[in-house]
């Protein structure tokens, strides 16, 4: 166990490190030490690849602020918009930073259990009910994930189709799923509370 918090104390001061880099001369150390670290771990980089589409949505957002409305001195100029140094200095680093520490929360989460990292949270002096919360989280969200998918499949073999003319059918299973999940909530905290949880 002392190993793996070790390892997670090594990955948390790698972020932080990161995180409080303000120079462009940095950015090649920065990458550098990612890559090393995602070829230690042998981890397909297919999942850095799947795990980036939707945060990489909010990277763009960031670039376009910081390249069209940062003051500065003139690197492109033209009739709809203009780019600076400091504004592609500024995108430069965020997207740097933004991409290795996004990679190394993949490597750590990636060849680290779940149960472990909840350990590691205990250890750390997180409260017990947040961490009992995080590992309930994580047990049931796929258990309602094939609960919704075998309703869906029910549906779909009763004549649902999957267009927006079902929107309605498709509310209705959110529907039924957000009550099912609220009833199997009751029933686990009702078998804990017999067992002397939260005593």
């Amino acid at each position: 166990m002392k190993r793996i918090k070790y390892k997670f104390l090594g990955f948390l001061i790698m972020i932080f490190s990161f995180a409080s880099i303000q120079k462009m001369k940095w950015i090649p150390f920065m990458i550098g030490i990612t890559l090393i670290t995602w070829i230690v771990f042998k981890v397909p980089f297919k999942v850095f690849l799947k795990r980036i589409k939707i945060p990489f949505i909010f990277v763009g957002m960031m670039n376009i602020i910081y390249l069209f409305f940062t003051n500065g001195d003139l690197l492109i100029q033209s009739t709809y918009f203009n780019i600076t140094y400091q504004g592609l200095e500024h995108s430069l680093l965020f997207t740097s930073r933004f991409l290795c520490i996004f990679s190394m929360s993949i490597l750590f989460f990636h060849t680290t259990s779940y149960v472990d990292v909840i350990k590691i949270m205990r250890m750390m002096g997180m409260p017990s009910i947040l961490t009992d919360l995080f590992l309930f989280t994580y047990r049931y969200i796929f258990e309602l994930g094939r609960q919704m998918e075998t309703m869906h499949r029910a549906m779909y073999m009763r004549g649902m189709k999957r267009s927006f003319k079902d929107i309605k059918t498709m509310s209705s299973l959110l529907g039924s799923t957000f009550v099912r999940s609220y009833e199997q909530a009751q029933r686990v905290y009702d078998a804990m509370h017999i067992r002397g949880y939260g005593r």
